[in-house]
């Protein structure tokens, strides 16, 4: 880089914009940076705000997941210093335990909030606007959750449902899901919706206590987040409110 770096990105700067009559993809403002050379260091610093990664536990716990998925995952072809792979290697680990607990009961703060109960009394006002709004919430943090489950960090939302599959806890949530976003009404439409968010959250907390989180299970979620918190170590972490994370 020191010796021929400068001339490398001039050339590459001074590149085509087609080759064989076919547009080149070219680096923009909303690309993120996946085109070209990127130097390793600046990818780090570009995802996870420093060329080291996260080092304490508050730093892990306001990244946002996505952004973990993507410096965590793809191939290396060829390492040099191993300072890349130094990182990488910590990353593929996952969350720190605390992380993880402090996250789910994030996501499941949101999804008693907006499934099991802001979901309902929408419905029964007739606010049917905010009741998919409430449905969509539900969902987004329902997914994130069965990631953080199976201690992965989740992808960026387009890729969230269909990576569920592949997963190997409750990856059969992927149907259930897909059935909550159906659009095709029904006269026991809503109803239906809430049996289904009431089966995910009934599978979520039967895993809780099979991962030794939470003594009984209880479908209401909500009901387990005290007993979930006293499972964090962290002092720091430990008193922050449930929705934080």
């Amino acid at each position: 880089m020191e010796e021929i770096g400068e001339r490398l990105i001039a050339e590459y700067e001074a590149l085509p914009a087609s080759f064989y009559g076919m547009p080149v993809r070219r680096d923009g403002r909303m690309s993120g940076h996946r085109v070209g050379v990127w130097e390793s260091g600046e990818f780090y610093r570009h995802f996870l705000g420093s060329t080291v990664g996260p080092q304490t536990q508050m730093e892990w716990l306001n990244l946002p997941d996505s952004y973990l998925a993507v410096a965590a995952n793809g191939c290396i072809f060829k390492e040099g210093s191993g300072s890349f792979l130094e990182v990488r290697s910590r990353l593929k680990a996952g969350h720190p335990e605390d992380v993880r607990i402090k996250k789910m009961v994030a996501r499941a703060a949101n999804m008693s909030q907006s499934g099991q109960y802001n979901l309902p009394r929408s419905v029964r006002r007739g606010e049917y606007v905010e009741a998919g709004l409430a449905l969509a919430e539900f969902v987004r943090h329902g997914m994130v959750m069965i990631y953080l489950l199976n201690h992965r960090y989740a992808p960026f939302y387009k890729w969230m449902h269909r990576g569920l599959g592949e997963l190997p806890i409750l990856g059969t949530t992927q149907k259930l899901f897909a059935q909550l976003m159906d659009p095709c009404p029904e006269s026991l439409f809503w109803e239906q919706k809430q049996e289904l968010i009431e089966t995910i959250c009934g599978l979520i907390s039967a895993e809780w206590q099979r991962q030794g989180l939470i003594g009984t299970t209880d479908p209401f979620l909500q009901n387990s987040l005290d007993e979930l918190m006293k499972q964090i170590q962290d002092p720091q972490i430990a008193v922050l409110p449930w929705l934080y994370g």
